[in-house]
């Protein structure tokens, strides 16, 4: 049952104003810095764990590369055997099919492209897939553009493998006539769409299937996705056809344009391309992002622990590498909704001294990821209220002081107030420096809007900050949700008024920001879909499970009367 709701406000209003004054008298837990954690990984065991860990994906790497060198070597037939289609000439045809299949050299270049292929997606596995990347490569990047160039270089050996291998007779070069050049335009757009224009961020699914189950459902949906990209190479590489080839080869152009065979050649060229780097996207994803189930650290403590034993849940919490510490998130959030066992070995007291040493690793990994956010978006929401400020008093000291209005202003008022301000200036004569500023208005928005594209976006919460940031909300939620019934000890429930005053603190943080967040930020992406959002709502969906679960029992674990209070004004039903 979903308990997210929109807030009134009446409410935010109230949240902004109680809580700075009464989660910091709340009881919380130590900071994260000072708490100990035994689970650790220090100097040699964390580099241990880290190179088993990378060992492991680059089993999963080369899985997958494999299984695209053999869809590959497929596609080459069909493309290959389509290559010879003859409408007129159905026998031609088919002797020619067989007399590509029994030349001598069709084996080298079928294997010579599957391996163009093979390394290809290796590279993507390698260096381009990963939790911290963002949605687009940066076109700033050096970096990125080697990688454009490295593809474009393989692609185009994979096309004339393919021209070659099929007999095709028109392409003789590299850009050498026109014949090439419309051959190679395509080949180029491609890639720059595949590099630029492509998603290389690793994101768990919501649903686990293995790896053969997910390629069985590539290959069945494969055309479609296919298609729906095949219209803007077509639309870039008629545009680049045109006005790059009619200076170099004039009307010569267009003769080549219209030759059926060529124009077929090329088609199947760019499907095999653009179906090759989906099937390589979604090989890598099926194999690389299958669940590792990590150990719990056992009751008792180990003196000498082997390697095997150090590859502990907690260990790959605390570590530093980034695959390492994401695959151990996504096992705590099954841990925490579907395994009972493992949840009651979490619950458990360590001997000796009977101490929650499983519980206090998890919960200081889960919470160090929230605080985080939090500081970073408490950061932005100071620098967004220092800029206001100033930009309020730049208007003020033009005209606006005539009015002798007030210089000081409320932060729950800014924004009021700066459409007030907005208003006096369009009613009130303006100067001369003031008429000059808005006459540039239109230049100065131009060269905005310009300057927006070029740099980069500023992103407040990275990429793996969310992944951890969604993982660690559901699996604190679930392990307070079970506690109630599968807690024995307590272990839970003395940390359970620190881990919602921060959920408490994280969500007036994140309403602060989505008050206070530009215009030009909200037309670069819908907010629905916005990092912030989405965090929003899964922290009101998590604190209404556990006010569900707990009910009248919360007011039992010290939470102060305003908290509790915001806390049944988020949760409350619509």
């Amino acid at each position: 049952m979903d308990f997210t709701r929109q807030q009134s406000p009446q409410s935010t209003s109230f949240m902004h104003s109680s809580l700075q004054h009464s989660i910091a008298g709340s009881p919380q837990l130590p900071p994260s810095d000072q708490r100990v954690n035994p689970f650790h990984p220090m100097g040699n065991v964390e580099d241990s764990i880290t190179k088993w860990f990378e060992q492991l994906i680059e089993i999963r790497r080369l899985k997958a590369a494999l299984y695209h060198a053999a869809i590959s070597i497929v596609l080459y037939i069909l493309c290959a055997c389509i290559l010879q289609f003859s409408l007129f000439h159905p026998l031609q045809m088919i002797s020619d099919i067989m007399a590509l299949f029994t030349s001598s050299h069709i084996i080298l270049f079928i294997v010579g492209y599957a391996l163009m292929n093979t390394i290809s997606t290796y590279v993507i596995g390698r260096f381009l897939l990963r939790f911290d990347r963002e949605k687009r490569l940066s076109k700033r990047d050096w970096r990125v553009w080697c990688v454009f160039v490295g593809f474009l270089f393989v692609d185009n050996i994979k096309g004339f493998l393919l021209f070659k291998g099929s007999g095709v007779k028109f392409v003789k070069g590299l850009l050498i006539d026109a014949p090439s050049f419309v051959a190679h335009v395509p080949i180029f757009v491609a890639t720059f769409l595949n590099v630029f224009e492509c998603d290389y961020r690793l994101q768990f699914p919501a649903l686990e299937f293995g790896a053969f189950h997910q390629m069985q459902s590539a290959l069945r949906l494969g055309n479609e996705a296919v298609l729906a990209k095949l219209m803007p190479i077509m639309k870039w590489t008629a545009v680049f056809t045109l006005f790059c080839g009619l200076p170099l080869y004039g009307l010569a152009l267009f003769m080549v344009l219209f030759s059926a065979e060529l124009l077929i050649s090329i088609m199947v060229l760019v499907y095999s391309q653009a179906i090759l780097h989906y099937l390589s996207m979604k090989s890598l994803k099926a194999c690389v992002l299958q669940h590792y189930s990590f150990a719990l650290p056992p009751a008792h403590v180990i003196v000498e622990p082997t390697p095997e034993e150090l590859r502990t849940l907690p260990n790959a919490l605390e570590s530093s590498c980034i695959n390492l510490k994401a695959f151990a998130f996504w096992d705590l959030r099954k841990l925490s909704t579907s395994n009972y066992q493992r949840r009651m070995i979490l619950f458990s007291l360590s001997q000796p001294g009977g101490h929650p040493r499983n519980w206090n690793a998890i919960s200081v990994a889960c919470m160090k990821v929230l605080e985080q956010i939090k500081r970073n978006v408490d950061e932005e929401n100071a620098r967004i209220r220092r800029e206001n400020f100033v930009n309020l008093s730049r208007i003020s000291n033009g005209s606006v002081n005539k009015t002798g209005g007030p210089t000081m202003l409320l932060p729950n008022r800014l924004r009021r107030d700066q459409d007030l301000c907005r208003r006096i200036l369009k009613d009130q004569p303006m100067g001369n420096t003031t008429m000059t500023a808005c006459n540039d208005t239109s230049g100065a928005t131009l060269w905005h809007r310009l300057k927006l594209r070029l740099t980069e976006e500023r992103h407040i919460i990275t990429a793996i900050d969310e992944t951890l940031a969604m993982l660690s909300i559901e699996s604190l939620c679930m392990l307070i949700w079970h506690s109630y019934e599968e807690d024995r000890y307590g272990v839970v429930q003395k940390d359970l008024s620190a881990i919602i005053s921060l959920m408490l603190q994280l969500v007036v943080s994140f309403d602060k920001y989505i008050r206070n967040i530009k215009p030009t930020r909200e037309e670069q992406q819908s907010p629905g879909d916005s990092v912030y959002y989405l965090l929003n709502n899964a922290l009101c969906s998590a604190l209404s499970r556990i006010v569900a679960k707990f009910r009248e029992s919360l007011k039992a674990i010290q939470l102060s009367a305003e908290e509790l209070a915001l806390l049944g004004t988020l949760t409350q039903p619509t």
